[in-house]
């Protein structure tokens, strides 16, 4: 009798240490169903499970995945929509990838899965996450948690990285240079540098404090939104600008630039170009803004009054009305007064006009004619913009500038700007016969002066020299 009773009980422990202990019914059911268990009760046979590679539990309701160790040749996990507020997976050490978003994890331990190509960890309730020792992930997806730290810098093969909705503070992506696709939102992060991800072809970046952002050296950048930011400063001249809105999968409208109130200039490839393609009906940019090739040596301001100077002084006006002739190509008319002007506002057509409006911002440095014989030369000018003017050229007459009145004229010997109607009278002989000071004295000095003709005429002139 003890020996049939011995022999009873050695089956039976036999038998006892080829389960698993599967406590959550929601968890077991799901495995019954899938063919590896037989029957709800806590346990399930281990070889059942223990050469399963791919594993799909989600919407299952379940909260708690003990159990899942058996599983010891997992290389996809798939528990997504349940109720799991831990999730052990050290024990998984082949998994492959991980998926295992909108459930309720406070923390995530991967240190284990030194394999792991993919994470999926997205609206949990994670503040830390460590992936520094998953040196071959690929794909990064965590977006709505709460970090306010993330470190993939042992990450060199990313492709994708996804941490929108975390209120991380900064982002340091210089060593993931394979990054195809970035995305972050609604974070804290106020400066990034991607000059390293030249790979990079998607970057989502809306609803941050970015204040400045350079992609010049992301010459593989196909989509860009940048919407609702304190940007002042945005470099996109990066060689690729029109295969942004020829090959985005969203199209021309996902170029976003909107909503940043102090981005008045955006360095591009092609002004003309971008002007064209890049717009406020299209939802691309702000009605403030401004393409240009070279943004640092220009600044957009306003004249609210619309008034002009033309004494090659540092004012500037944003609009100015010129109607009919509209802005002339190459804007000789501001260039020559040492403005820097946007040719590619509205409707320019790169030759001709852009209607009635001509928009105009001022340097930085001061630009204009360098050289000391012309008419125009400017001793505060830092840059020469070539428009210096000679004798003999043409030049900008406004006459009546309240009535927008705008005639082109000659520059005489003296430097002297006339239009037709006062060649005209200077055609008509006459000699100087005295010049006076505003006291009726005869006077050779510089400032105002009267130059009396024996014709009757008089004319006042200012001598600065």
């Amino acid at each position: 009798m003890k020996k049939l009773v011995l022999l009873l009980i050695i089956p039976f422990l036999s038998f006892g240490q080829d389960l698993t202990y599967v406590p959550d019914d929601n968890f077991e059911q799901k495995l019954i169903d899938l063919g590896y268990d037989n029957m709800l009760d806590d346990y399930v046979l281990t070889e059942n499970i223990n050469s399963v590679s791919d594993l799909n539990v989600e919407s299952q309701n379940i909260a708690d995945l003990t159990g899942l160790g058996g599983f010891s040749s997992l290389q996809v996990l798939e528990c997504q929509y349940n109720q799991l507020t831990t999730l052990d997976v050290s024990n998984n050490v082949n998994l492959l990838q991980l998926v295992c978003f909108n459930n309720q994890l406070i923390n995530l331990d991967v240190s284990q899965n030194t394999d792991l190509l993919f994470l999926q960890c997205s609206w949990n309730q994670l503040t830390t996450l460590d992936v520094s020792q998953n040196t071959s992930l690929n794909n990064l997806t965590c977006l709505g948690n709460y970090f306010t730290n993330l470190n993939v810098s042992n990450n060199n093969f990313l492709t994708i990285i996804d941490a929108r909705g975390n209120p991380l503070t900064s982002l340091d992506v210089s060593q993931n240079v394979s990054l195809n696709w970035l995305f972050f939102d609604n974070t804290q992060i106020t400066s990034i540098d991607v000059s390293q991800n030249t790979a990079l072809t998607f970057l989502y970046c809306p609803n941050n404090q970015l204040t400045s952002l350079d992609v010049s050296n992301n010459f593989n950048l196909i989509s860009l939104a940048c919407q609702n930011n304190l940007l002042s400063t945005l470099n996109l001249k990066n060689g690729n600008n029109q295969n942004m809105a020829i090959n985005s999968n969203w199209g021309n409208d996902h170029v976003n630039l909107t909503d940043n109130p102090n981005l008045f200039c955006i360095d591009v490839d092609n002004e003309y170009w971008s002007t064209t393609n890049w717009t406020v009906a299209n939802g691309n940019i702000d009605s403030w803004a401004n393409f240009s090739a070279n943004c640092a040596t220009t600044a957009n301001c306003v004249d609210d009054d619309e008034s002009m100077s033309i004494a090659f002084s540092s004012e500037v006006f944003y609009p100015y009305s010129l109607p009919g002739a509209g802005c002339e190509n190459g804007f000789t008319f501001l260039n020559g007064f040492g403005y820097s002007c946007d040719s590619t506002i509205g409707g320019f057509d790169g030759y001709n006009t852009i209607g009635d409006m001509c928009a105009c911002t001022c340097s930085d440095g001061v630009v204009g004619c360098m050289n000391m014989s012309t008419c125009n030369y400017n001793a505060n000018a830092t840059i020469d913009n070539g428009s210096c003017l000679f004798p003999g050229d043409e030049c900008v007459l406004l006459i009546d500038l309240n009535n927008d009145v705008l005639e082109y004229g000659i520059l005489n010997e003296n430097c002297v700007c006339l239009g037709s109607s006062i060649i005209d009278e200077m055609l008509i002989s006459k000699n100087l016969i005295k010049t006076i000071d505003v006291l009726g004295r005869e006077s050779t000095n510089k400032g105002l002066q009267l130059h009396i003709y024996d014709d009757g005429t008089v004319e006042k002139k200012y001598l600065i020299k």
